[in-house]
């Protein structure tokens, strides 16, 4: 993924979208008979080549005007509601709480299986190649 002189000038790096004098050259490397992948395609991009592209900015720049602020306000106002003075306050905590804290107990139960001594898999894999 690396074109000749790609990086020669730390402009080139820092800002990939400008058009470079380099992008006629050959890519230095292919993978699997496919010529790698230059900062030229980025420019590209930006040149109105490519209409998808800018379809697929425009889809996600409005899915992150419309979420982000939703989702920091309806964030705001469920924790004013559960620091109000209310009828079962902790039990309305638990259940705010419990959809962030149960994802972390169920990685964290997944990694003891995997390293658990003597039991764990990542042992009994290591015994069965005649690792001890």
């Amino acid at each position: 993924m690396v074109v000749a002189d790609s990086c020669s000038n730390p402009i080139n790096c820092l800002y990939p979208l400008s058009n470079h004098s380099h992008c006629h050259r050959q890519p230095v490397f292919k993978r699997n008979g496919n010529p790698a992948i230059s900062f030229c395609s980025f420019s590209k991009l930006r040149n109105d080549e490519d209409p998808i592209f800018w379809k697929i900015l425009s889809n996600n720049a409005w899915f992150a005007i419309g979420t982000i602020p939703t989702s920091i306000t309806l964030a705001i106002v469920m924790a004013l509601f559960v620091n109000r003075a209310i009828l079962f306050r902790s039990l309305v905590r638990m259940a705010f709480f419990t959809p962030t804290i149960l994802p972390m107990i169920a990685i964290a139960n997944i990694w003891l299986f995997f390293y658990t001594p003597d039991i764990g898999l990542i042992d009994q894999i290591a015994r069965f190649f005649g690792f001890s």
